[in-house]
């Protein structure tokens, strides 16, 4: 009787299965979240980079500009944007992520985390 129970729900499992599909990614446009003020390197480079990025995606891609408080307002907007893979925060590592190390307690963001 528990082989047949065991059959029985593998059975069910391969016919559900279909019905679990993930859905296709990106199916809404890609933030790219830049901690910089516009016309910056790192803004810059974004902005060249965006296209090929749209293209290898096959969506689009956004760069927002958050500039202030040391890079720390775009930063804490990326760590409280939903963890969807949809947005991205490009920043130099040692500016943003020190500036968070010293200010961990007034920032959402934790790069050693």
């Amino acid at each position: 009787m528990n082989i047949l129970r065991r059959i029985c729900a593998g059975i069910a499992l391969a016919l559900l299965a279909p019905l679990a599909a993930a859905q296709a990614y990106p199916n809404k446009p890609v933030r790219v979240i830049v901690p910089v003020p516009a016309g910056g390197t790192p803004d810059v480079v974004v902005r060249m980079v965006a296209p090929g990025l749209s293209h290898l995606l096959a969506s689009n891609s956004l760069s927002i500009t958050a500039a202030g408080r040391a890079g720390l307002i775009g930063a804490e907007f990326a760590a409280k944007a939903p963890p969807d893979g949809y947005t991205l925060l490009w920043s130099a590592s040692g500016a943003t992520d020190g500036t968070a190390r010293a200010f961990a307690q007034a920032c959402a963001l934790r790069p050693i985390q």
